[in-house]
């Protein structure tokens, strides 16, 4: 596979929603991640490449994933690696969940920028109401001011 430039900031997410199968169609997680970024949801669709691991919803969770989605981590991990190939060095990903962080083995804290393989990732916790992280008191700022930045 022929390397590609990247010319914007990739953010990655897991899977499309399951409303309507698209990758960062309009759902609370990707209207949360333009109002993050401060800017509209079809401004974000132009500015970044939005890409997701899987190619489709892959249910609920189960006993596994109580609060969230099923993520089956080895077919993430190898569309991850795919991923990766297809990539200039230097490009920048942001990886939207701890489970694409895994995916990446990307063990950084939230927002901030490691480098891995040649490539720049950092991770952010998943845009969904699912994740507990939203509800404590500063970090939506926190995230805003990363995101802000890029």
């Amino acid at each position: 596979m022929a390397k590609r430039i990247a010319q914007r900031v990739i953010f990655v997410g897991q899977a499309p929603n399951r409303a309507n199968g698209k990758p960062f169609g309009r759902s609370y997680s990707a209207t949360r991640l333009a109002s993050l970024l401060g800017i509209s949801f079809e401004m974000m669709h132009e500015k970044y490449e939005l890409t997701n691991l899987l190619s489709q919803y892959t249910g609920r969770g189960g006993s596994d994933y109580p609060r969230g989605d099923a993520f089956p981590l080895q077919e993430a991990r190898d569309k991850a690696a795919e991923l990766r190939s297809s990539l200039k060095t230097g490009s920048r990903l942001v990886l939207l969940g701890r489970g694409v962080s895994q995916a990446f083995s990307h063990q950084g804290d939230w927002f901030e920028w490691t480098e891995q393989g040649g490539l720049l990732l950092a991770s952010c916790p998943h845009p969904s109401g699912v994740s507990k992280w939203w509800h404590v008191d500063g970090n939506r700022k926190q995230a805003e001011r990363f995101l802000g930045r890029l």
